[in-house]
């Protein structure tokens, strides 16, 4: 794991990341801990982690790190997975809905419970707790967080050349998160 800080320079320096950092967090292939935020994100003062669940096998690995340091620090595990509904559809899919059979998806809540599973029987003592919010994968994300210790996303690895794939969701939170943020690898 590498750590590094966050410190932006020009009009609003608390707020962006640096560019090390986030050339840092773009060009590892192992787990890196941007540590921003406030005194009272960065001291344990809230007891929980939050990890960012996708849809498929991304965010296995960041599942995975987010139970054991849960399991170490013994603080609450919050998974938070964000899903949108077609405009003009319901605003939550009920199971063996349109959702599920006409885009090939899972149902939300089933798409955390697919990625918890084999982690928590590794880590049994820890607190989960579960999140499906329907809307944008970083407002989700970043209102969790508001009261987190840490945030936890996962990042593919980019093809040809050394370092993660951290697209426009990871990038917005290594900015704007107010609490240290995470990017593990997938394996």
């Amino acid at each position: 794991m590498l750590v590094v800080g966050a410190r932006g320079r020009g009009e609003l320096p608390g707020l962006l990341l640096g560019s090390v950092g986030l050339a840092v967090a773009a060009r590892v292939d192992c787990p890196v801990v941007v540590v921003r935020g406030t005194q009272e994100h960065q001291n344990g003062r809230f007891g929980r982690i939050v990890v960012g669940v996708e849809d498929g096998a991304e965010s296995d690995t960041a599942v995975e790190y987010a139970l054991r340091e849960a399991h170490v620090r013994r603080c609450e595990l919050i998974a938070v997975h964000a899903w949108s509904s077609p405009l003009g559809a319901p605003p939550e899919p009920p199971p063996g809905s349109w959702y599920a059979l006409e885009a090939h998806h899972r149902p939300p809540a089933q798409v955390l419970d697919d990625a918890l599973r084999g982690p928590e029987k590794r880590y049994p003592d820890a607190t989960v707790s579960r999140r499906v919010v329907e809307g944008p994968a970083q407002r989700a994300l970043l209102e969790a967080a508001a009261e987190a210790d840490l945030l936890i996303v996962g990042a593919g690895q980019r093809r040809g050349r050394p370092g993660l794939q951290l697209g426009v969701i990871n990038h917005a939170l290594l900015h704007h998160a107010p609490c240290p943020v995470m990017v593990v690898p997938r394996k």
